[in-house]
């Protein structure tokens, strides 16, 4: 069995500050600091770390080089990630205030994943491989149905949520991973009711 981790990988810039940003305003931070992020990375590092064999598949910019190697050196195969020279790798602007976060997302070379990306990717796995996903790269809707096709098991992280996923083949996602507010969002529900989170 081999794991195919298909997402997204952000450069994260953190900011401290005294407060968040207001229309207008212009504020100094007390502190900055960038590491690797993107949930799709941050799945591939987590099953790697729990022992578990990972590829990677995405795309990252010309400034990428520093992802590959970092995802290298915590033992993630890289053979399908793509450096695209025309994109700029994704980051993040996230604002820190006493343990609350804003985040800004630019999702830059995450939403230039492309079908024949895809079906090239999926050549190397076969019936029995999994798939993990979540929702920060383009086609994911082509990238469910073409893994299903290749019987690939999926592992879809309802994150970050939009209206988007109600559009996607939900029937085809063998795991769903969603935090309380995305289960409420997925079964249209105001406020969080198990059962009706099992009848997704």
């Amino acid at each position: 069995m081999k794991i195919l981790s298909f997402g997204s990988l952000n450069y994260d810039y953190t900011y401290e500050v005294e407060h968040f940003l207001a229309p207008k305003e212009t504020l100094a931070a007390k502190s900055m600091q960038r590491g690797f992020g993107g949930k799709g990375a941050n799945q591939s590092i987590a099953f790697a770390r729990a022992g578990l064999s990972i590829y990677h598949a995405g795309r990252v910019g010309a400034d990428g080089q520093p992802f590959v190697d970092y995802l290298k050196q915590n033992g993630i195969h890289t053979d399908y990630l793509i450096k695209d020279d025309a994109a700029a790798t994704g980051h993040a602007i996230i604002e820190v205030c006493r343990g609350e976060n804003c985040i800004l997302i630019y999702g830059g070379a995450n939403q230039e994943i492309t079908t024949e990306q895809i079906d090239h990717t999926l050549k190397a796995f076969s019936p029995g491989d999994w798939l993990v996903l979540q929702n920060e790269i383009s086609n994911l809707p082509y990238l469910m149905q073409a893994a299903q096709k290749k019987g690939l098991s999926i592992f879809f992280n309802a994150a970050p949520y939009d209206v988007g996923i109600l559009t996607y083949p939900m029937e085809l996602v063998d795991v769903l991973c969603v935090n309380e507010v995305e289960a409420c969002a997925l079964a249209g529900t105001e406020t969080f009711e198990a059962d009706a989170v099992l009848t997704l």
